[in-house]
């Protein structure tokens, strides 16, 4: 009865909140893209930037351009760009971000073994290209693409399943599933020969695992997640889903009584977005970068909104607002001018004030001038529990607990002043980027330089236009003509071959096969012959090159990674445990 009492206080107040006028920029940013870290295991590592230094990594960690991860000898991580487009990361890997507009990705493979995955057919508007620094690869279709680059400079890419374009800067080639191409010389000259399919091993079977995971969520049903809404697989073993007939479906997180959203986790510093919630929760990507939160019979239930053309990643779905005297290193009239900053989730369709791009212009503060006290300004602040707040001087200094949060009084929240725009005065430290305060183990990691050039796609390059077809006949031979558009492209997502009934021993710490016993006694199947040229608009194609001498055989790894859990703890059947 009292849960229903307060219920009702929110909506009746809700209807007497003052209307902010939303901003014209509502916080979209198409062109600042954020993927998620949704996996780790074993030893994982960021590095922000070119010259950042190794920052231990973590479960729900937010990562831009620029950014990169890095796998140790037990490593192994997930990162996804949105629901169908996501790359996974085997033992000593590095993989850079290069792109992250919306729908379209561009990732660099400096070293290691990698598999992107495409899950569903992409749309017309999606663009991904993996580069690596002899080739870049273009998935075609929905499918499974495994791509290496091994320590003597040799890129390995194998069809699981699809078709991919691998292209040099004067042609490309179709390969279809089954088939491994090896490439190598440089990005403005490589040479490729098409040998025997890579073998299954344990980082494939982690791949069906992870794929499995994706594949049997219920949370993107029709009326529930919205495709654009990246991390709903992860509400699956960590909640329900409940109609909500003001809001429809909406998803009841399994937590204690006396849990609230927002409340275990931490504030970092983003480039551009600035103060970014990364969630504690093993759940916790969709439900605070997209929705609202409100207290219902179920009790916090989060709702990810009306059904949109986009959705478009938030750093943190609450309003801000500072409260209490401030102390010392904090002087009134410069810097943030409050004692503490607390914050609110936002309720469902309440108005979102960007503190970023056009909103970090916004004025400073908003209740006191208006007189408003937090609790006329905000839909959740009147739920008991919903309010968080702290110090001024340790927000974005280490993680959020109830050991560092501090309580405003209700006197305290009648003085409060909402804050518009950005938490000017709060400055972001060196801790203020770090996302875990755990340690990092760099033993296995990939020792890259920072100047590796990278191939990439030829401008103006025509996808449907004439190219060859590594598959097409056993003898090489030039496809001029050929339309890429109109032809068979084979069965979309398609894992013929890939031996799905295997079960990962990723997360058991046993072993089974080794990525050196995977590639023994592989021969070519054909000599290396240079890249076949493009139709490029508004130019002609020139013929074919002269093969080239085969390049020597490789040694790979000793063994596969032995892999514990990590980020959240495993679950059983490849569920849960990523999160």
């Amino acid at each position: 009865m009292v849960m229903k009492l307060t219920v009702l206080a929110v909506v009746l107040g809700a209807a007497m909140l003052p209307s902010w006028a939303q901003d014209p920029n509502a916080g979209d940013a198409p062109d600042h893209g954020v993927a998620r870290l949704s996996f780790i295991t074993g030893n994982v590592s960021i590095r922000h930037g070119d010259m950042g230094e190794l920052a231990p990594a973590a479960v729900n960690a937010p990562l831009v351009t620029t950014d990169r991860v890095v796998t140790g000898d037990q490593g192994a991580a997930e990162v996804q760009f949105d629901f169908t487009n996501m790359i996974r990361l085997g033992n000593s890997s590095e993989v850079r971000l290069s792109q992250l507009d919306f729908k379209h990705y561009q990732v660099q493979i400096a070293q290691g073994t990698t598999t992107f995955r495409v899950l569903r057919e992409p749309d017309a508007q999606t663009q991904v290209e993996i580069s690596t620094p002899t080739v870049s690869v273009h998935p075609v279709r929905a499918g499974t693409y495994r791509i290496s680059v091994r320590p003597d400079g040799i890129t390995e890419i194998t069809v699981r399943g699809g078709q991919a374009e691998i292209w040099g800067p004067r042609g490309s080639e179709n390969l279809a599933q089954g088939q491994t191409m090896q490439a190598r010389g440089s990005a403005d000259d490589p040479e490729f020969q098409v040998v025997s399919a890579v073998p299954m091993d344990d980082f494939d079977k982690f791949n069906i695992d992870r794929d499995r995971v994706m594949q049997q969520t219920s949370s993107y049903r029709p009326g529930y997640v919205p495709p654009d809404v990246t991390g709903g697989e992860s509400l699956d073993p960590y909640g329900q889903w409940q109609n909500d007939p003001n809001y429809g479906q909406v998803w009841v997180p399994s937590e204690p009584a006396g849990w609230a959203p927002y409340q275990s986790g931490r504030w970092v510093y983003l480039d551009y977005y600035g103060w970014t919630w990364v969630s504690a929760d093993p759940w916790g990507w969709a439900p605070y970068h997209y929705g609202g939160w409100y207290l219902s019979s179920w009790g916090w239930a989060w709702s990810p909104g009306p059904i949109l053309p986009h959705y478009y990643w938030r750093p943190a779905l609450v309003g801000f607002f500072g409260w209490g005297a401030p102390g010392f290193g904090v002087g009134i009239g410069f810097g943030f001018g409050f004692g503490n900053v607390g914050w609110v989730p936002l309720g469902p369709r309440e108005a979102f004030h960007p503190w970023y791009g056009a909103g970090a212009l916004a004025v400073g503060r908003v209740g006191g001038v208006a007189n408003l006290g937090v609790a006329n300004t905000f839909q959740n602040a009147r739920v008991a529990g919903a309010i968080s707040s702290m110090n001024t001087a340790n927000f974005g200094r280490g993680a959020v607990s109830a050991a560092n949060m501090t309580r405003p009084s209700g006197a305290d929240l009648a003085r409060a002043s909402a804050v518009r725009g950005a938490l000017s005065g709060i400055q972001p430290t060196a801790a203020s980027k770090r996302v875990s305060d755990g340690a990092v183990n760099s033993r296995g990691m990939p020792q890259t330089s920072s100047n590796t050039h990278f191939a990439s796609r030829p401008a103006g390059a025509n996808a449907a236009a004439a190219r060859g077809n590594a598959g097409a006949a056993p003898a090489w031979r030039s496809m001029n003509g050929y339309n890429a558009a109109s032809a068979a492209r084979g069965t979309p997502g398609s894992t013929a071959g890939t031996g799905q009934a295997a079960q990962s021993n990723y997360r058991s710490g046993t072993q089974q096969g080794s990525y050196a016993n995977s590639q023994q006694n592989r021969a070519p199947t054909q000599q290396p012959l240079r890249m076949n040229a493009p139709i490029v608009q508004q130019r002609s194609s020139s013929p074919s090159q002269a093969p080239a001498q085969a390049p020597a055989q490789h040694s790979a790894p000793a063994s596969a990674p032995a892999h514990s859990s990590g980020g959240g703890g495993a679950h059983g059947g490849g569920r849960g445990g990523h999160r």
